[in-house]
């Protein structure tokens, strides 16, 4: 039991460690579009991007149309709408290139088992599960080698 939440936490850190390298990113490239645009109150909402990358789907959604808010009533529609157009371009990024190589190597898996795996938790589960998905498949794939390892060890 004790070796298996040794896996269990250590994949679960590391799928941590992912999605803030992936929040990182999300929230530098809106935030430096909000400060060339002159947006007032980027760095607090590139911050808030930032946090919203733990919480899939509705966190960058909620990040983005907050700053497309303040965008309108600090600088207009227009404005408002190139702050839309960056957080889409940049969530497209995230979600379909960054996310699934980043989670991928945090989680020793390949991209298209993360993003079949986040696909089926949300289809099933709605926002939570697509929150889930990705660390409770790594945990499954993890103690299956787990077990794997030592029955090649015991066999030995």
């Amino acid at each position: 039991m004790r070796r298996t939440g040794e896996v269990v936490f250590d994949v679960v850190g590391r799928y941590i460690r992912g999605v803030a390298i992936v929040g990182v990113v999300d929230g530098f490239f809106i935030g430096i579009a909000l400060w060339i645009l002159g947006v007032p109150i980027a760095l607090p909402l590139a911050v808030l991007t930032f946090a919203g990358a733990f919480l899939p789907v509705v966190g960058a959604f909620m990040a983005g149309l907050l700053a497309a808010v303040v965008a309108f009533v600090a600088k207009g529609w227009l404005v408002a709408l190139v702050v839309v157009a960056v957080t889409v371009l940049v969530q497209q990024i995230e979600g379909h290139v960054l996310a699934p190589q980043i989670y991928g190597k945090a989680l020793d898996l390949p991209g298209a088992v993360i993003l079949i795996a986040i696909t089926l938790g949300s289809v099933l589960a709605g926002i939570t599960g697509a929150f889930l998905a990705a660390p409770v498949t790594s945990v499954v794939v993890a103690l299956l080698r787990h077990r794997q390892g030592e029955r090649a060890v015991s066999s030995s």
